[in-house]
């Protein structure tokens, strides 16, 4: 390879790492990268705003949740592309027959699904 090859290739590298720096700052801007609590009244608006979100809905007093909220801080640190939060739910959600202590709500791409 010659020097001027080299130099395109550096050059390229370069405003590439420079684009995902930009990304991952707007990401982080708009609460990617950490994990946080919000408000049932922000739900509807985050969840609109943003492709890819996480949520679990906890209970403070669940040991299953605080152990659930150790792994999801982990894993928003880890994967910038998706925000997560989470919310304080009552003591039993409805999920059809089944009453569960706590929900995740997983939005891809704008596509729900609830586990």
């Amino acid at each position: 390879m010659t020097h001027f090859l080299l130099l395109l290739f550096h050059r390229d590298r370069l405003a590439a790492m420079k684009q995902e720096a930009e990304r991952r700052a707007t990401l982080e801007r708009q609460g990617h990268g950490t994990y946080t609590e919000i408000s049932e009244g922000e739900f509807l608006e985050v969840v609109t705003k943003t492709e890819n979100v996480v949520c679990h809905f906890y209970h403070k007093e669940f040991e299953r949740c605080k152990i659930v909220d150790k792994h999801m801080a982990m894993l928003a640190k880890k994967y910038m592309e998706a925000r997560f939060i989470k919310i304080s739910a009552p003591v039993r959600i409805p999920c059809g027959r089944i009453k569960m202590s706590d929900r995740l709500y997983v939005s891809v791409g704008h596509l729900a699904n609830d586990s």
